[in-house]
């Protein structure tokens, strides 16, 4: 299924006019995230995501699969496996074992549980888009802090589609 999802999104990567103008203007203080699509089956989501220059996530998971496509720009991507044994509540070991730099026009996917906990990082200097799916709605994420081995709840996620580009 993630491979049928990657190859349709590949392809639609290549519109020329995927998200409108409104919904392509980047935040100030953190990436837009747009609610593009709804499965009313609960099946999936679709998100675009802006991303200012030098805007990124901290470490986190969605808790199911997540296909994302590079629309516009780059984006830095690195994956961690979590190395501890789970039992400690609000701890967390990870280490990074990818990293890489996905493009215009480039796809690539998590799966729980090897692939799943990620960054991910505009470093270049101008805006980027990328159009996510997740295997479900995601309402919150686990946060990591790597340097001190935390893992904590976000706050619940807050979509932009209102197309003010205000933070």
């Amino acid at each position: 299924r993630v491979g049928a999802i990657a190859a349709r999104l590949g392809t639609l990567l290549r519109e020329p006019d995927l998200l409108p103008p409104a919904l392509s203007r980047p935040l100030r203080a953190h990436h837009r995230r747009n609610l593009l699509h709804r499965d009313r089956a609960g099946r999936f989501v679709v998100m675009g995501l802006v991303w200012n220059a030098k805007q990124g996530t901290p470490v986190h998971d969605h808790g199911c699969f997540s296909v994302v496509g590079v629309y516009r720009g780059s984006l830095r991507v690195t994956n961690y496996l979590r190395t501890d044994d789970r039992k400690t509540p609000g701890r967390a070991a990870l280490r990074p074992i990818l990293r890489g730099r996905i493009v215009a026009g480039g796809v690539f996917h998590g799966i729980p549980p090897a692939e799943e906990i990620h960054e991910v990082f505009n470093e270049g200097p101008s805006i980027a888009i990328s159009i996510h799916v997740y295997g479900k709605e995601i309402e919150a994420s686990n946060l990591f802090d790597v340097t001190v081995g935390t893992c904590r709840r976000s706050e619940p996620l807050v979509y932009h589609n209102d197309a003010t580009g205000e933070d």
